[in-house]
């Protein structure tokens, strides 16, 4: 989608109908990056600029009844001279993380930054929480990492839950956009549906923690919100047949 329109590429083999494809980035990666590319494929944790290209994941060990050692799987390709950096790090705290996800991975100057989905628990209680861990490049070593949201994982019939906007992983970005979602469980003979009682836009600032309220337009308020490409916020909306942006 453009400005100046839509256009439906609809060039898929019957093979690929079956097997998918992946996503376009993710096929530029593997035909000029072959052998960085090998066994990573979540689009969230690639970064990519003239300089560098840099993947962050998190694995851990399976089937563990207790802490499952989660750490960072980081590789960075230094386009200059070809060669490939990588560590295995330890996630800080994990002794109390349940879950993780790379949410996205940004570049700034000269430390990795990983945001991330954690899902914790600590003497019986539940947290859905933002983090972002900073990763200094020269060293391996993390060297912070910060806590952005943290919601219990249920209070009562409301639950309250932050996603990021996705941004363009070619392009560096101080800023992220999250949207902040409260829901209220609504009970009847019938069923029970979760009914939105408010949404926040929030800018957090990666070089300095700050974090500000963006006021939501009234008119857009029934809006998903699509994407961040780090001055615009593009929202979409189906209208009948069209799909508004």
């Amino acid at each position: 989608i453009t400005s100046d329109g839509s256009e439906y590429r609809n060039g898929s083999s019957l093979l690929d109908l079956v097997t998918g494809r992946p996503a376009p980035m993710i096929q530029e990666l593997q035909d000029e990056y072959r052998n960085f590319m090998r066994g990573k494929e979540n689009l969230d944790s690639f970064f990519e600029n003239n300089k560098l290209l840099a993947y962050a994941d998190v694995k851990y060990k399976i089937g563990s009844s207790t802490s499952r050692d989660f750490k960072f799987a980081i590789s960075i390709l230094n386009k200059d001279d070809g060669n490939t950096t990588s560590y295995d790090i330890k996630v800080p705290d994990s002794s109390v993380v349940d879950y993780i996800v790379v949410n996205d991975v940004q570049v700034v100057e000269k430390e990795l930054k990983i945001i991330t989905h954690n899902y914790t628990s600590e003497n019986e209680k539940y947290f859905n929480e933002k983090h972002i861990y900073t990763l200094d490049i020269s060293t391996g070593a993390i060297s912070n990492n910060e806590t952005i949201f943290s919601f219990p994982d249920q209070q009562g019939n409301t639950h309250i839950y932050a996603d990021l906007i996705k941004t363009n992983h070619k392009q560096a970005n101080e800023d992220l956009i999250f949207i902040k979602t409260q829901e209220k469980m609504i009970q009847d003979e019938e069923s029970d549906m979760n009914a939105e009682t408010s949404r926040e836009l929030i800018s957090y600032n990666i070089k300095t923690n700050d974090q500000k309220t963006i006021e939501f337009p009234e008119n857009l308020k029934e809006h998903q919100i699509s994407f961040f490409d780090g001055i615009t916020i593009y929202f979409s909306n189906r209208s009948e047949q069209n799909l508004i942006i």
